[in-house]
């Protein structure tokens, strides 16, 4: 189910106040369908709101691609980077006009590869 402009806002509003408490970064990126999202930061911080994800009632199914150790955070400085199926709905919701452009170059870089 596709969720509207107004819920998705109030989700990413959500996860960037949770991800900035628990000094989480990351990327959202939907699909209009579904969601593809990294969090980055100690172990613990990222338990505390993957622990939030597994209790939200909205979530249908939930997989795990991949948990590792990482050198250095590649979405430094984004407490929730959000790209969206449109550019019109990616700037209305980070509120920039510049869209994916406005973010750290690393989710550019990987989501073109």
């Amino acid at each position: 189910m596709m969720l509207g402009t107004g819920h998705l806002a109030t989700l990413l509003a959500t996860a960037r106040l949770r991800n900035r408490t628990a000094a989480v970064t990351g990327g959202l990126v939907y699909t209009g369908l579904g969601f593809f999202q990294v969090l980055e930061g100690t172990r613990a911080g990222v338990q505390s709101i993957f622990d939030a994800i597994l209790v939200d009632r909205r979530r249908h199914t939930l997989a795990v691609i991949a948990m590792d150790v990482a050198v250095e955070r590649r979405f430094h400085g984004w407490s929730m980077g959000f790209l969206a199926t449109t550019r019109e709905l990616e700037d209305r919701l980070n509120r920039t006009g510049l869209g994916a452009a406005g973010c750290p170059e690393a989710l550019d870089h990987t989501i073109s590869d």
